[in-house]
């Protein structure tokens, strides 16, 4: 299972900081939609690829950017200050049996780890979600019991 760690951050490099210090992954982007130069420097103190997103009111838009870069079998997305504890990160590689799985986040499951299909993206909704593309593709989707 090779894993793309896909992260959005807006003006934060503690939470990005956060965020990076609590996962591993086989590449790391971070997509900045806010401009910072901090947020650069914080994404390569962790080796992650960075890249910046103009459109600063398209929220799935920027969300799917992450993604877009990723190249690893499977795509782990959070937001900047969004952390894993050891458990759960370590949890991660055992999750092998359906395409996608539901993390807990604010009070709701949404998809956070899913296979790198290529017709996946963030549609709008709230928050933006990838389950409609999920549904399409009829690819399976699991709770992982994890919580963010």
């Amino acid at each position: 299972m090779t894993l793309s760690i896909c992260v959005l951050a807006k003006n934060n490099e503690d939470d990005l900081r956060k965020t990076l210090q609590s996962v591993q992954g086989d590449e790391i982007i971070v997509v900045d939609w806010s401009g910072k130069d901090k947020l650069k420097k914080a994404a390569q103190e962790f080796g992650a690829a960075f890249h910046v997103y103009e459109f600063s009111d398209d929220l799935p838009g920027a969300m799917s950017e992450t993604i877009r870069f990723a190249t690893g079998e499977w795509i782990l997305f959070l937001h900047a200050g969004e952390a894993l504890s050891k458990e759960d990160a370590e949890k991660l590689t055992t999750l092998k049996e359906a395409d996608a799985y539901t993390f807990h986040v604010n009070e709701q499951d949404n998809v956070r780890l899913f296979r790198n299909f290529a017709a996946i993206h963030f549609e709008e909704g709230e928050p933006p979600q990838v389950e409609p593309i999920l549904a399409r593709i009829q690819a399976t989707v699991q709770n992982s019991g994890i919580n963010l």
